[in-house]
């Protein structure tokens, strides 16, 4: 399967790492960085050298996919043809789509062949102990009260792939409200990475629950 064998040797040289800093007794940032040593020194690097930035040249589309890339290959593969931007930095906001407006297209699940969020989580097994802290952090709740539904319409709500987050109303205060569901959680980390504000942070559940990826 394809990428196997990269992580396979990966695990084995980031366990080779952390051996020895066990066995020296320095866990320091500058002991462990012989793990990306090793790993540039090894035939990982030369294999996936090639193919480096490739989804970021198409990241606009097809046409201008297939131009960067030809930029690629002439000057050589890996080369970066402008600069890198953080993901998030490209989600447009609701004005945005406003302007030139597009059809959505919604998805009828027909529970077969396209399976609704809920049915994915049941068959991913995940599983978080309910009475602990919740692993997913968002900094100001206000922002998604606010701000983000304002701007970008609550996008993790969407983009998540297992409906840990609603905008659920509170009759207190009269508004939707963010509720997150965190035991839904499969453990993909995308609203750590898509959130446009970046006030989600994803954290290590405690006991090490979390989907059974042996049935996934």
């Amino acid at each position: 399967i394809k990428g196997i064998h990269l992580s396979m040797k990966s695990g084995m040289l980031a366990a080779e790492a952390a051996f020895e800093a066990m066995v020296s007794g320095d866990p320091s940032a500058s002991t462990l960085k012989a793990y990306k040593d090793r790993l540039d020194a090894s035939w990982v690097r030369t294999e996936m050298e090639p193919a480096k930035n490739m989804h970021h040249n198409f990241r606009d589309g097809f046409v201008g996919g297939m131009v960067r890339t030809g930029l690629q290959y002439i000057l050589g593969p890996g080369s970066a043809i402008e600069p890198f931007s953080d993901d998030y930095a490209h989600m447009k906001k609701i004005a945005d789509y406003a302007a030139s407006p597009r059809p959505v297209r919604e998805v009828q699940t027909d529970g077969t062949y396209l399976l609704d969020k809920l049915t994915d989580v049941f068959h991913s097994g995940t599983k978080h102990e309910e009475a602990q802290p919740a692993h997913l952090k968002i900094a100001d709740t206000e922002i998604c009260a606010t701000t983000c539904k304002e701007q970008y319409g609550n996008p993790c709500t969407k983009f998540c792939p297992a409906q840990v987050y609603n905008m659920v109303m509170n009759e207190e205060s009269g508004r939707e409200e963010m509720q997150v569901d965190f035991s839904n959680c499969v453990h993909c980390k995308t609203c750590d990475i898509r959130d446009p504000y970046q006030i989600i942070t994803w954290v290590p559940p405690e006991g090490g629950d979390g989907p059974e990826y042996g049935i996934l």
